[in-house]
C-alpha cells in the first residue's frame, strides 16, 4: 500500500480511522519506503511476532441480509419470525448472505435446519449460504416450511481455527397471494341526501377474506360509520365535499391487502351525461348477422350510474331484427331480406334524471360484391376488397382487435388462410381516410390456374388476435365467396414476381420458389429508422435532442417518370433511394417497424406512439407502395419488429394483446411480399421463451411461411442463439460483431452447428463494428479494406447468406441519420463484385468451407471437392490446394474482388493430378486480395435427377423428328438436356461459343435412361449455341450463361 498523506500507515483509513488488521499468527516483516529516499537506501524495516491473541473472540455474525440472486440486491434484513412470502418477494431465487464484524474473517459455517437442510462453509466475502459463482450469487428456491438458520465466524479458511460468535434466526417460508381489495365505484351523492352506503368487497386466490377496515383518507371530518370491520357499511353526515374512503381486506393468514379508495362527492347540483363516441352510420347487408357499439358515454359526476334505453327517431320502438343490449352497449340481430333504411336513437339517462341523447343512421343493402384488383398473374400481388361495417380508427369498438377478416383462398386439396385488415375507405393513402366501410387482404398465388375464396368476418372482444374459426360472432359479409383465374408470370429480370418467392428450403440459402435460384443476401443495414420518412402520414421525431426524420433529398433525381408517388408528387425521394440500391446491385434493406423507445425515436405503426392497439392506415397504405416497388426492383424486406429499448413496450416482453395484434397487422398488410425475413428484433433482450414464443406465433399466422431470425449484441450470441437451435420456426441468426476479423470464424461455426442441429440455418452478417463506425463513408476510407476481406468475403467464404452495412454513428450520414446511400458507393459496389462471383461462377450451395485444403494460414477455401473450389487469398500472393486421391484435370483463373469483371489467368493456368498443388500466382502480385477459381475441366458427365419437366415423347424412328427438352436458359452452372424415353441411336451433343469454337462434347447412349447433365462451371458468361446431332438431324438451340 502507498501512502502520500502525511501521516503513514498500512492499513490507513481515509476517513481518519484505523482500518482492523487482522494478523495470522507467525512471524511478519514490514518495510517502508519513502519515495524522497533512493532506492539503494533500502527504507525502513523491522520484524514483528504475532501470536494467538483473544482478539478472536471478538468476530461474530451480526446479521442476516436475504439477497436477489437474479440481481445481487438486498431485499430485507432476516429477523427471528419472519415469514417469507414467495408470491411477494421481487424473485424466487433467493440466497442468505452473513454480515461479519470484523467485515472480513477467516470464514463462516452455515448450518440450515427444517424443511431443507444445508451444511456450508464459505471462506470468501461475501459470505452467503448457497456460495456465489464468478461474483454472482447463486440461487435458492426454498421449498415452503419452517427453518432455523445458524452461521458461525472462525479465524481461518475451511471452518478452522477459533470460532467467533455464532448468530441464528428462526424463519418460514410461505406462498401466500395478498388478497385484493375493491372499495367499490366513486359516488355521487346530490343533497339534501346525507348518507350512502359503500359496496366494498375482496379476493383471494388462495383463500379466503375473514376480515375488513375501513378507514377515511380525506375530506369533512364530520362522516361517520356505522361498522368499519364489514365489507358494505353506511356513512352518515356527510356534508358538501369530495370525501376518500379507504378499505383493506384480511385473508385467512391474517395478511393484509394494499389500500384500496372510493371517492364520495356530495353536491348541491347534478351535471347531465355527455356523449363521448356516438353510435356511427351502419350499412348491414340483408340476411346477413351483425353486431355494432352503441357509442360511448359519460357522466361528470363521480359515481353516477348510467342507464340507456333505445328506439327509433319518431319515438316508436325498435324493429323485432334490431335488439338493444343496454348492459354492453351493442346492437345486434339479422338484418331483413328487403333494402330498407333506419333512424335510431340511444338515450342515457343518469340518478337524478338527467339524460343525452343522440342518433345515427341504419342502412340495409344488397350485398356489395367484392372487388378483385391486382394483376391476376401467378406471384403478383391479388387484393380482394370487401365493404362490411362503417367504422374508424379511433371508433369505440376496435376495427382492428374486435373484428377479424381472415379469407381462406383454395386451389385442389390446397388452402391458405390469409389474415386481412381494416382499410378505412380504401385509398386512405391518397385520402388521409381515417374512416369508411373497406376491408382487404392481399393474396400472392403460387399456382396458376383457378383459385377459389371464402371470407370469414368476425365481431367480437379482441377477436382478431385469436386462433380459434368460430371465435366471436359472424358479420356483414361472413361466408361471401367467389373464385378467379391466374396466369403465369411475365416478368422478367431481377423482378421478385419473375423469381417467385423466397423460402427456406432445408439448405444453409434460401431459394427463389419459381427459378429455383439461391440466393445470396448484400444489401443496407442503416439507416436503421429507414420509414422514418416525412412524406408519410403522421411521421414525425419525438427526440427532443435531434430530428432524424428523412427527406432521402440527394436521391430525388434517382425518381423515374413511372415511378409510384402518393398524393401528387410525394415520395420520390424514399423511391429515388431504393431505385439507386437496387442499381448498385443490392438486394435487400434492413429497416426497424418500431422504434417509440430507441435512438430515432420516429417509426410506429400507430395513430399515435401510446396508443398501441390502433393503426394508421394511411400511414401502413404508403408503407405498402414503397414496400411493392422493392418487390419490382428485387429488394429483399428485412424487417426488424422492434428496436432494443422497445423489447418491453408491448405486453411488458411478453406475447399478450399488443403484441399478437402487432404481429397480426404486419403479416395482414404486408407478408404477401415475395422476399421478406421478419426479424425479432434488433439486439433483442427478451427471455428464450419469449421469442420462441414469438416465432412460433408468427409462424402460425403467416400463411406463406417466411424466414425468421433475430438479431443479437455481439455478447449474447451464444445465449441467444444455442437454444434456438433446432428449433423449427427459426431460420438462422442476424449476426453482429464487434471486430470484422470474426466474421469468417462465426459465421462459419454457426453454419456448423445448426447443421449437426438438424436444421441448416442460413447465416448472415447483419452487422459488424465496431459500433463508433462500421462501415465508413467512402469519402474517410474509400478501400473498405477490412469490410470488404473480412466481413463480405469472410462470411460469403464460410457458407454464409450474406451481409448488410451498418453505418455506425461517428460520420455523416450514420445509422440514424443517413439520407444518402451514395456515400459508399464503393462499398455497394465491392459487394456487387462478390456476389457476381458466387452467382456467375460457383455452385455455392453445393460448397462447404474447406480452409484446411490449403497450406496459407490466412486464406478461405470453398470447395465441392473434386468439381470446383474458390480460394480467396486477402493479401493475394499464392498457396497449394489439396486435391485429394483423385488425379485429374483443373483449370485455373483468377477474380479480382476489387473491379470485379472477367476471369483472368495468373501464372498457373492448368493442374492435372491430385495431392498437393500450387495455384500459382494471381495476375498482379500487388499484395491485395484476389480470388482464385479452380474448375475441373471435366465438364460432361451423367447423373440422374429427380426435377422433371413436360416433354414431348420422342419417336422411335431415326428418321422422325427427335423431341427433347434443354432447360435452364439462361443457365447458370450446369445444363440439363432430357428425353421422355430412350432414343433408338446415340445423341452427338456439341456446345460451341459464339466465336463457333467446340468448348465441350459428348455423346448420350441410347440405352442410358436419365437425363445428360451438362456442367458449365468453367464457362464465362455469354452466348453458346447447343447442337444435338440425332441419325442424320441436327437440332440447335442458342444457350446464354449468367
Amino acid at each position: 500500500m502507498k501512502q502520500t498523506i502525511t501521516q503513514y500507515s498500512l492499513f490507513h483509513s481515509f476517513t481518519s480511522k484505523w482500518l482492523m488488521l487482522l494478523i495470522c499468527f507467525g512471524v511478519f516483516s514490514l518495510k517502508s519506503l519513502a519515495d524522497n529516499l533512493s532506492r539503494e537506501a533500502g527504507g525502513l524495516s523491522s520484524t514483528i511476532k504475532a501470536t494467538k491473541p483473544a482478539i478472536f473472540a471478538s468476530q461474530q455474525v451480526g446479521s442476516f441480509t436475504l439477497i436477489n440472486a437474479d440481481n445481487g440486491q438486498p431485499i430485507q434484513t432476516l429477523t427471528g419470525g419472519t415469514a417469507l412470502n414467495l408470491a411477494t418477494l421481487p424473485t424466487k431465487n433467493l440466497n442468505i448472505r452473513a454480515n461479519t464484524s470484523p467485515g472480513i474473517v477467516g470464514s463462516v459455517k452455515f448450518a440450515l435446519r427444517g424443511k431443507q437442510t444445508v451444511n456450508k462453509t464459505e471462506t470468501r466475502v461475501p459470505y452467503a449460504l448457497f456460495g456465489e459463482t464468478k461474483d454472482n450469487y447463486n440461487a435458492w428456491v426454498p421449498a415452503l416450511g419452517s427453518y432455523t438458520l445458524k452461521a458461525t465466524p472462525f479465524s481461518e479458511a475451511g471452518g478452522t481455527g477459533v470460532a467467533g460468535i455464532a448468530f441464528s434466526v428462526s424463519f418460514t417460508v410461505i406462498s401466500n397471494q395478498l388478497p385484493k381489495a375493491n372499495a367499490g365505484a366513486d359516488k355521487t351523492i346530490i343533497l339534501p341526501t346525507t348518507t350512502t352506503v359503500l359496496n366494498g368487497s375482496g379476493t383471494d386466490a388462495d383463500g379466503t377474506i375473514t376480515g375488513y377496515s375501513w378507514s377515511q383518507v380525506s375530506g369533512p371530518n364530520t362522516a361517520t360509520f356505522n361498522n368499519k370491520t364489514i365489507a358494505a357499511p353506511t356513512i352518515g353526515n356527510l356534508i358538501q365535499g369530495s370525501y376518500i374512503f379507504s378499505l383493506q381486506v384480511k385473508d385467512s393468514l391474517n395478511m393484509w391487502s394494499a389500500a384500496d379508495n372510493v371517492t364520495v362527492q356530495i353536491t348541491t347540483s347534478n351535471s347531465p351525461p355527455s356523449v363521448v363516441q356516438k353510435p356511427t352510420d351502419q350499412t348491414l347487408v340483408t340476411e346477413k348477422i351483425f353486431s355494432f357499439s352503441a357509442g360511448q358515454y359519460t357522466d361528470p359526476n363521480a359515481g353516477d350510474v348510467l342507464t340507456y334505453k333505445s328506439n327509433l327517431i319518431d319515438g316508436s320502438n325498435l324493429l323485432a331484427w334490431l335488439q338493444f343490449n343496454a348492459s354492453t352497449l351493442t346492437f345486434s340481430g339479422t338484418a331483413p331480406a328487403p333494402e330498407t333504411t333506419l333512424h335510431v336513437q340511444v338515450t342515457a339517462t343518469d340518478q337524478a334524471k338527467a339524460s343525452v341523447t343522440t342518433s345515427f343512421k341504419i342502412s340495409v343493402q344488397k350485398p356489395v360484391p367484392v372487388v378483385i384488383l391486382g394483376e391476376l398473374k401467378k406471384w403478383h400481388k391479388v387484393t380482394l376488397t370487401f365493404t362490411g361495417p362503417v367504422t374508424s380508427e379511433t371508433n369505440a369498438v376496435n376495427p382492428f382487435l374486435n373484428y377479424r377478416l381472415n379469407v381462406i383462398f383454395s386451389k385442389g386439396n390446397r388452402k391458405l388462410i390469409v389474415p386481412g385488415y381494416y382499410a378505412a375507405d380504401g385509398n386512405a393513402g391518397e385520402t388521409d381516410a381515417t374512416g369508411g366501410a373497406k376491408w382487404r387482404v392481399h393474396f400472392s398465388p403460387d399456382e396458376a390456374g383457378e383459385w377459389s375464396y371464402q371470407a370469414s368476418f368476425r365481431t367480437g372482444t379482441n377477436v382478431a388476435i385469436s386462433n380459434l374459426a368460430n371465435a366471436g360472432s359472424p358479420a356483414v359479409f361472413d361466408g361471401m365467396s367467389g373464385t378467379f383465374t391466374i396466369a403465369a408470370t411475365d416478368k422478367t429480370g431481377s423482378d421478385f414476381r419473375a423469381q417467385g418467392r423466397l423460402r427456406y428450403v432445408g439448405q444453409h440459402y434460401l431459394q427463389f420458389a419459381e427459378t429455383k435460384k439461391y440466393f445470396l443476401k448484400g444489401g443496407a443495414d442503416s439507416p436503421e429508422n429507414f420509414l422514418a420518412y416525412k412524406e408519410f402520414d403522421g411521421t414525425y421525431t419525438q427526440n427532443p435532442q435531434a430530428d432524424y426524420t428523412k427527406t432521402y433529398a440527394p436521391h430525388l433525381g434517382d425518381w423515374q417518370p413511372g415511378d409510384p408517388v402518393w398524393k401528387g408528387g410525394k415520395g420520390k425521394g424514399i423511391i429515388g433511394a431504393l431505385n439507386y440500391l437496387a442499381e448498385k446491385g443490392m438486394n435487400a434493406v434492413y429497416f426497424l417497424t418500431l422504434n417509440v423507445n430507441g435512438d430515432g425515436k420516429d417509426v410506429w405503426p400507430w395513430i399515435s406512439p401510446i396508443d398501441k392497439i390502433r393503426y394508421d392506415v394511411s400511414k401502413l397504405d404508403q408503407w405498402e407502395i414503397v414496400f411493392s416497388h422493392m418487390d419490382k426492383l428485387g429488394l429483399m424486406l428485412h424487417v426488424v419488429t422492434q428496436e432494443q429499448e422497445n423489447d418491453q413496450l408491448l405486453d411488458n416482453g411478453e406475447l399478450g394483446t399488443q403484441r399478437k395484434l402487432y404481429y397480426r397487422e404486419l403479416i395482414a398488410r404486408f407478408g404477401h411480399h415475395l422476399a421478406i425475413n421478419w426479424n425479432l428484433g434488433e439486439e433483442s433482450s427478451n427471455t428464450d421463451a419469449q421469442r420462441k414464443a414469438f416465432s412460433h406465433y408468427i409462424r402460425q399466422l403467416d400463411p406463406y411461411k417466411s424466414p425468421i431470425d433475430v438479431h443479437t449484441h455481439p455478447t449474447q450470441r451464444a445465449a441467444i442463439y444455442k437454444p434456438l437451435l433446432g428449433d423449427s420456426t427459426f431460420e438462422g441468426p442476424s449476426l453482429q460483431v464487434v471486430n470484422a476479423a470474426d466474421a469468417h470464424s462465426e459465421t462459419l461455426y454457426w453454419v456448423n452447428k445448426s447443421a449437426a442441429s438438424g436444421r441448416k440455418w442460413i447465416v448472415n452478417l447483419d452487422e459488424i463494428g465496431p459500433s463508433t463506425t462500421g462501415v465508413k463513408p467512402d469519402a474517410n476510407d474509400y478501400a473498405h479494406d477490412s469490410p470488404r476481406k473480412q466481413a463480405l468475403w469472410g462470411n460469403l467464404m464460410a457458407g454464409g447468406g450474406g451481409v448488410e452495412w451498418y453505418f455506425g454513428y461517428r460520420f455523416l450520414n450514420s445509422d440514424i441519420s443517413a439520407q444518402d446511400w451514395r456515400s459508399r458507393d464503393h462499398m455497394w459496389d465491392l459487394t456487387r463484385y462478390a456476389l457476381q462471383f458466387f452467382n456467375q461462377y460457383l455452385p455455392f450451395w453445393q460448397m462447404k468451407s474447406a480452409d484446411n485444403l490449403t497450406t496459407a494460414t490466412n486464406d478461405y477455401c470453398l470447395a465441392l471437392p473434386g468439381k470446383i473450389y474458390a480460394v480467396y487469398l486477402p493479401q493475394g500472393g499464392s498457396t497449394t490446394l489439396d486435391f485429394g486421391v483423385n488425379a485429374d484435370n483443373y483449370l485455373v483463373q483468377w477474380y479480382n474482388p476489387r473491379t470485379g469483371g472477367n476471369l483472368q489467368n495468373g501464372t498457373v493456368q492448368k493442374i492435372t493430378g491430385s495431392g498437393l498443388n500450387s495455384l500459382g500466382l494471381p495476375p498482379q502480385n500487388d499484395t491485395q486480395d484476389w480470388v482464385c477459381l479452380i474448375t475441373n475441366t471435366s465438364s460432361l458427365h451423367n447423373e440422374g435427377i429427380t426435377q422433371s419437366k413436360n416433354v414431348t415423347p420422342a419417336t422411335k424412328n431415326a428418321n422422325a423428328k427427335l423431341a427433347f427438352s434443354v432447360y435452364p436458359n439462361p443457365i447458370q452452372h450446369k445444363l440439363i438436356i432430357e428425353t421422355k424415353e430412350p432414343v433408338s441411336l446415340p445423341l452427338e451433343i456439341i456446345l460451341r461459343n459464339n466465336a463457333g469454337k467446340t468448348v465441350a462434347t459428348t455423346f448420350l447412349s441410347n440405352a442410358v435412361k436419365e437425363p445428360l447433365t451438362l456442367d458449365t462451371y468453367g464457362l464465362t458468361p455469354g452466348i453458346y449455341l447447343l447442337q444435338i446431332k440425332y441419325g442424320n438431324q441436327i437440332i440447335s438451340r442458342k444457350l446464354i450463361k449468367q
